[in-house]
């Protein structure tokens, strides 16, 4: 099932056997080198921790809801060696700053996609903004054209857009007249 990111932030995560609820979502970890989402970050109901984390392994099914086996799924994020390593990178991808290989601006990431079952990015939703307010155009970049991501900038590959990944993702009409950035 494919997840828009500004969508699932306080989806109720609850318990797969008897359906109490246990959490709810608060942003997800990316392991920017492999586009991955590793850990989500939780707002613990039944956990006495401040910054709580669930491994996206530890996740039996995310529809409307995210199921997990029970509380022991969360954790300290420093108690996870890979999620540890992957925040001590501190590299974002919301909000991020998108350049193609020439350095020109292409907006920043205000929201991407993923899928839940196999928990990869598909697409990344950027806008620019006139004097910093107003969006005057939006951009849509297959995970496939991302070359790097780093601290302040997501580098892609903006000159092998495929109309047809676009259409896939239902974020264009299939017309003569739909046009993608």
């Amino acid at each position: 099932m494919i997840q828009e990111y500004l969508s699932i932030i306080g989806t109720q995560i609850h318990q797969h056997n008897n359906g109490n609820i246990l959490a709810v979502l608060k942003d997800v970890i990316i392991n920017t080198d492999t586009g991955k989402i590793e850990a989500i970050w939780v707002k613990p109901l039944t956990v006495h921790l401040s910054n709580a984390v669930i491994r996206t392994s530890d996740i039996i099914e995310w529809k409307k809801r995210i199921y997990i086996k029970g509380d022991t799924a969360i954790s300290d994020p420093e108690d996870i060696i890979r999620i540890s390593e992957i925040l001590a990178r501190n590299i974002l991808v919301i909000d991020s700053r998108v350049e193609n290989q020439q350095g020109d601006y292409l907006g920043d990431v205000y929201s991407f996609d993923f899928d839940s079952e196999s928990m990869m990015l598909r697409f990344i939703y950027t806008e620019k903004k006139a004097l910093g307010l107003i969006s005057h155009q939006k951009g849509l970049f297959s995970y496939k054209n991302i070359i790097e991501i780093k601290e302040s900038v997501i580098i892609v590959d903006d000159k092998t857009l495929v109309k047809d990944e676009v259409t896939e993702a239902g974020v264009i009409e299939d017309s003569p007249a739909s046009a993608v950035t």
